[in-house]
């Protein structure tokens, strides 16, 4: 029994015209006639009571380290005829934010995906009703349509759109950048798909920050789900490029696949429409995690470091604390460092601190947590220079003269105190290794408070009740960790081997593991110790 979506797609093969071309003629046609009815200048002149918007590429990098899910509101398909003709899409896209979308796919194309600009409204009126947190944002509303005329970019901010998407196949490069400005003019930041080499290579010169991989072929609607993982390493070395893969996502391993092979968030639209739960598979999703960064510390020679370079290590952590007995000295320091520059090309890296420091601190810490992965994927491994409780100017002298990529502030100095560095910090919370009677609630609570007072990236790390703060060998409780990674991307330390680390990644779902004594024999790194260390934090997410 022939099927609406088999006729549909039997109708694009009897006219001799790809789907896409098909569709594109169609909306030109409607956007014609919208004009009739509702002369482009209305839509101009009603802007001044359009709602707030939400920067999407600020919404989905705030999520990380969980991966963002972008959960589409689909009725019907060309390729796959009715979906869910009958549903109440701002119902939909409520249970979608419920469970933590970070962005809304609503289709507006009224003919093959039976979509409204409605639909779009009545989702953006319904989730406006609702209280949002710095912990429960307000998910991106995306106008998912076949955009090709101004009109409609002014349509989407008129109905409720935070951002539209822009097919690249569908538009010529001054088209393109015509509508991304306008898009931007009108604080909408646009999701650009590409579907092949030379569309990705187009979207990321004319400046694309926000860039969906369709795993769709649109002229043909078949799916290659190779797509994703091919074209991710075309933008691999485009700064501020956050990519989603779109299409074809059903399971949890599927999201685990797109992220260790390069996609920052997922778009999922037909198989959350024919769920009975929607709202347990984008929580789901949401849970996957990119395979943890892993930091070395204590490195004291060269081949120390050469060691954790060879093993995959995305930190090497250079300790200038004068009493630690890894406190190494700036000449060994300056070999180091020029050692690890020339295995990694020689680039020298720069920061926009001050950039971040306005951000509220949830979007700071996972904005900084996210930039940084980004840097280490192309600039492996990062120098990361330890203080603990020494003057300002005595930090930035060594970063200076030495070269550091990152902070680390391993002592009693306030988080505020990251505002005054240079370069990205990490700042040690030290978790008492039993805590006594305190509960794990009040105790999460607690190092919540603290880390907002400042911007910098959270490591946490053991405190003995004697006062002793780090190299302990000992691990505080995981339980924790778990509850503070929730809410924050966090880097862990304290009482981690190569034997427990991927049971700590997969209890605490860190962003980073770190790591001095546990890879050490007789006071020295351990060459088999720091390779299993880095394997076995690298596979907990496999």
């Amino acid at each position: 029994q022939s099927t609406w979506g088999d006729l549909n797609y039997s109708f694009f093969m009897a006219t001799q015209l790809t789907i896409l071309e098909r569709i594109v003629i169609q909306r030109r046609q409607d956007v014609e006639a919208a004009k009739q009815t509702v002369p482009q200048q209305s839509l101009i002149d009603q802007l001044a009571d359009a709602p707030e918007c939400i920067n999407l590429a600020d919404r989905l990098r705030c999520e990380y380290p969980s991966v963002p899910v972008m959960a589409e509101v689909k009725r019907a398909s060309p390729s796959k005829g009715d979906i869910a003709p009958g549903i109440d899409a701002a119902a939909q896209a409520f249970r979608y934010a419920e469970a933590g979308a970070a962005a809304i796919s609503v289709l507006t194309e009224p003919t093959w995906f039976k979509g409204t600009l409605q639909d779009m409204l009545g989702a953006r009126l319904l989730l406006d009703s609702t209280q949002w947190t710095s912990q429960r944002r307000r998910p991106a509303i995306l106008r998912k349509d076949f955009i090709i005329d101004a009109y409609q970019v002014y349509e989407a901010r008129v109905y409720g759109a935070d951002t539209i998407l822009l097919i690249v196949a569908c538009l010529s490069d001054q088209e393109l950048k015509e509508l991304m400005c306008l898009s931007r003019e009108l604080l909408m930041e646009p999701l650009v798909e590409v579907a092949n080499e030379v569309e990705m290579e187009r979207a990321v010169k004319l400046g694309a920050r926000v860039i969906g991989i369709n795993n769709r072929d649109l002229h043909t609607f078949q799916m290659d789900m190779t797509r994703t993982l091919r074209l991710a390493q075309v933008a691999a070395d485009a700064d501020d490029v956050f990519l989603v893969a779109l299409s074809g996502i059903v399971s949890a391993e599927d999201v685990k696949r797109f992220v260790n092979g390069g996609a920052n968030a997922v778009l999922v639209g037909e198989s959350l429409m024919r769920s009975n739960d929607p709202g347990s598979m984008i929580q789901a999703f949401r849970a996957v995690r990119p395979k943890p960064l892993v930091k070395i510390c204590g490195c004291r020679t060269v081949e120390d470091a050469m060691l954790a370079v060879e093993s995959g290590a995305d930190f090497i952590g250079l300790i200038f604390v004068p009493s630690s007995r890894r406190c190494v000295k700036i000449d060994v320091a300056l070999s180091i460092v020029s050692a690890v520059r020339q295995s990694r090309g020689a680039q020298t890296l720069t920061w926009d601190v001050q950039g971040l420091l306005n951000q509220d601190s949830v979007q700071s810490y996972s904005e900084w947590a996210w930039r940084i992965q980004k840097t280490v994927a192309r600039t492996r491994p990062l120098i990361v220079g330890v203080f603990q409780n020494q003057p300002i100017d005595e930090i930035h002298q060594i970063v200076t003269q030495v070269g550091i990529d990152l902070v680390q502030l391993h002592g009693d100095e306030p988080f505020t105190t990251a505002a005054a560095v240079s370069v990205p910090v990490i700042k040690v919370l030290h978790v008492q290794a039993d805590a006594g009677q305190e509960t794990l609630q009040h105790r999460c609570s607690n190092v919540l408070q603290t880390v907002e007072t400042g911007p910098a990236l959270l490591l946490l790390d053991t405190m003995l009740k004697g006062g002793q703060k780090g190299g302990t060998g000992l691990p505080f409780d995981w339980e924790l960790g778990r509850m503070i990674a929730g809410q924050l991307p966090v880097m862990v330390a304290g009482g981690l081997t190569p034997e427990n680390v991927r049971e700590a990644v997969v209890e605490m779902s860190p962003w980073a593991v770190d790591v001095a004594s546990g890879v050490e024999t007789d006071g020295t790194k351990d060459s088999l110790k720091v390779k299993q260390f880095v394997s076995e934090a690298k596979l907990s997410v496999l």
